[in-house]
């Protein structure tokens, strides 16, 4: 049954990408890429639902930095955002712990007082990126995407 989910997920997503992608907004730890031919979303426009797609997350393996993950809509466009899950957390939090351990980076503010939720806050915050790393993100998925055509059997 999960097998079967999991393969109409890549047919989905795989019929959903264009051929070619620009860069779209930006905001604190999301990119949208929006198919080249389609028109700008108005600002007052909602947003169409994303779904999660494990099968893009497979094909941006070593795109996307730790705790990213990519989303498809229905016109389209990709998300690409910081939604990292709990073992990409505790693995930031062994990184945090190494740097912390090599005198390389001091533990956060009243680290050791902080709830469970609010250190998983500070992890997450810390896998944000940069705007021009975002840039340099984006269009190294684009490329790739590019490669993905939606006919190219990749699912």
């Amino acid at each position: 049954m999960d097998r079967v989910r999991v393969l109409d997920a890549c047919r989905r997503d795989g019929a959903r990408l264009a051929k070619t992608y620009r860069l779209g907004r930006m905001g604190l730890g999301a990119i949208e890429l929006w198919p080249e031919d389609a028109p700008e979303p108005s600002a007052g426009t909602p947003a169409q639902p994303f779904d999660a797609s494990p099968w893009l997350d497979h094909e941006l393996f070593g795109l996307l930095p730790l705790g990213w993950h990519a989303a498809t809509n229905q016109r389209g466009t990709v998300l690409l955002q910081c939604e990292p899950e709990p073992g990409e957390q505790l693995i930031e939090a062994g990184n945090l712990i190494e740097r912390m351990a090599t005198g390389k980076e001091s533990a956060p503010a009243d680290w050791h007082r902080l709830s469970q939720d609010q250190r998983c806050d500070v992890l997450t915050t810390r896998l944000m990126v940069e705007p021009e790393t975002a840039r340099l993100i984006a269009q190294r998925v684009i490329r790739r995407l590019a490669r993905l055509q939606p006919d190219s059997g990749h699912t």
